[in-house]
């Protein structure tokens, strides 16, 4: 089936995992944010680009059900 000009291609092959991202505040509180990312470098860059929104230090970038 031919795609017309209004039609997006089917999205196969492209993956999106979801990874926990942990922040923390000057004061010792710990918060836990979800974001989805096509890989590890990508979801690492959105959640130093959202600790730098919230002024908060990014601590960690875990991958969800990883083994």
């Amino acid at each position: 089936v031919p795609l017309g000009p209004r039609t997006m291609p089917p999205l196969l092959g492209n993956r999106y995992d979801d990874y926990t991202v942990m922040l923390e505040d000057d004061y010792g509180n710990v918060f836990y944010e979800r974001v989805c990312a096509p890989d590890v470098e990508t979801a690492a860059y959105n959640a130093l680009e959202l600790s730098t929104q919230r002024n908060l230090t990014l601590k960690n970038v875990i991958r969800e059900d990883e083994w």
